[in-house]
């Protein structure tokens, strides 16, 4: 078969980039995406609004609401009268743009805007960080399968059949952190690879630690991801040493400008931090989620929540099983063997990384991220974890050698399909509704203390149950398990009518979260 011409390749990535914009233009949410994301924002405005980072204790610009708790969404630096967003400067930043066009396009910018025009801009910002997502996502595939058909069908499963999709529209802070983090793995991936090591290796490993830093400054947790990448950086530099020592040690030799960029990239990652955290909270060492007494970050250091933050990850249905949330882990698992076969300094540097975050994350409090759809504080490893799945559709879709290996494809082929297809479904159901629906419906029935009502949302495998059960009873007036064991329970009349009410009043304020299309 004669490959594609570059021109020809380009129009094609063109094109389907141009679809996923359309699709994601079509299908851009209505809801402000409300908590951290608010006061990132907040900030942001302030800083263009006034050319000022942080905001005065004496400048009423936020909400009492926002500020009831210490430390909950603001470092508060006393010794300058002034709250810091604790989620870091670099998230302000990245939220800039949009706010910027705002008050370019509108000539002003609210602290808190939730306009059409807020929406409308933020949601196409949104899109074009979908795209760049999109580009590393698969050209980290192509690095293990260059079929692009298959890698077309991996990107779209991967983005519309997981819970990708959620955090790709929500407008909240996931989706720089899921650039940065493809990012880095894909550089360090392209840096990693023997035949790679050519003039432009430097440029990758330089690439990858920015990507990696980048990461850090966003979320501290991420230093993991730096160290990981070092380690192994570390070591393909010596491999390269022991194996041609000469080489290595000429002037216009790619391992000499590795071996500087590797420290010296650490070195300004290391002072951007320091500074960073010194500006805002007066310490070099504190990045600002210490105060927070509400809901301060911690850990439980016991086997019983280690395993059962494992349990959660890999055995228990329901909001932080990686399957259940991203079935391209399927393919994944089928193509791991061979993926260690051939590719095993990649194999162990994605386990490594894997292994280290998923250890550190079945330690912490919350072992999925609270407010969340599936398990956010995995969302990165998830997508580590899916790479192999380039080998993986390799093997299905290879040509069976008998009669009875043709079944067994075919088989494996359509049940793959079906759980995607079921997936995809999932996503619909719960992109259609407010992110947070599930935490604003549960708490009036969890609160009668009524097993039969609280199991509902307990035991609920998937949060698109609740999408699709709220859909159906509005839609064709079909009553769900939730209500049919509240009109079969004891409670007084009041108490199912105010229940009943507060469905309807659910279902009013958080249905249809589309922005352009009408409802049906």
């Amino acid at each position: 078969m004669t490959a594609a011409s570059p021109t020809k390749q380009t129009i094609t990535a063109a094109a389907a980039l141009l679809a996923i914009a359309i699709l994601h233009f079509l299908t851009m949410p209505k809801y402000i995406y409300q908590g951290d994301n608010v006061a990132i924002k907040a900030e942001a405005a302030h800083l263009i609004n006034t050319g000022r980072v942080g905001i005065g204790y004496d400048e009423e610009v936020i909400s009492e609401e926002m500020l009831q708790y210490r430390g909950q969404y603001f470092f508060e630096n006393d010794r300058k009268q002034k709250r810091f967003s604790k989620y870091g400067l670099f998230y302000t930043l990245c939220n800039t743009p949009p706010l910027v066009l705002k008050k370019m396009v509108t000539g002003k910018l609210l602290y808190l805007d939730s306009s059409y025009q807020m929406l409308l801009i933020g949601n196409c910002y949104n899109i074009l960080l979908t795209l760049i997502y999109v580009v590393y996502l698969y050209k980290t595939f192509l690095l293990f399968n260059q079929n692009r058909s298959q890698l077309t069908a991996l990107v779209l499963i991967a983005i519309y059949s997981s819970y990708n999709w959620y955090y790709l529209r929500s407008p909240d802070k996931e989706i720089f952190q899921m650039i940065s983090f493809t990012g880095a793995i894909y550089h360090t991936l392209r840096f990693l690879r023997p035949r790679d090591q050519e003039l432009t290796a430097w440029k990758q490993l330089g690439l990858a630690l920015a990507w990696a830093g980048f990461t850090y400054l966003l979320k501290p947790l991420y230093a993991l991801l730096v160290i990981s990448i070092t380690i192994f950086a570390a070591w393909r530099l010596y491999s390269s040493y022991r194996s041609d020592q000469p080489a290595c040690l000429a002037p216009d030799s790619p391992w000499r400008k590795s071996a500087l960029v590797l420290p010296a990239m650490l070195l300004l990652i290391m002072a951007i931090s320091f500074t960073h955290n010194y500006l805002r909270c007066n310490n070099i060492l504190i990045a600002g989620y210490g105060q927070d007494t509400h809901d301060p970050v911690e850990f439980t250091f016991t086997v019983g929540h280690f395993l059962g933050g494992l349990a959660t990850y890999f055995t228990k249905t329901g909001n932080g099983n990686w399957l259940i949330h991203h079935p391209l882990l399927l393919l994944a698992l089928v193509g791991y063997p061979a993926f260690y076969r051939s590719f095993r300094i990649e194999a162990l540097l994605l386990l490594s990384i894997i292994a280290v975050h998923t250890l550190v994350l079945s330690f912490h409090t919350e072992w999925i991220g609270e407010w969340c759809y599936g398990p956010r504080f995995c969302l990165h490893l998830i997508m580590c974890a899916t790479i192999p799945a380039a080998l993986g559709i390799k093997l299905l879709m290879a040509k069976a050698q008998n009669r009875a290996g043709q079944i067994i494809r075919s088989g494996a082929i359509l049940t793959f399909s079906a759980i995607a297809l079921v997936s995809l479904r999932a996503q619909i159901y719960v992109n259609s509704w407010h992110y947070f629906t599930f935490y604003n419906y549960s708490p009036p029935f969890c609160e009668v203390e009524l097993e039969t009502l609280s199991n509902y949302f307990i035991d609920m495998p998937h949060r698109a149950v609740l999408a699709r059960d709220l859909a159906l009873y509005r839609d064709q007036g079909k009553k769900f398990p939730l209500l049919t064991n509240l009109d079969n329970s004891d409670l007084p009349i009041e108490i199912k009518e105010s229940l009943y009410a507060y469905t309807d009043k659910t279902i009013r304020t958080s249905q249809w979260n589309y922005l352009l299309l009408p409802k049906p």
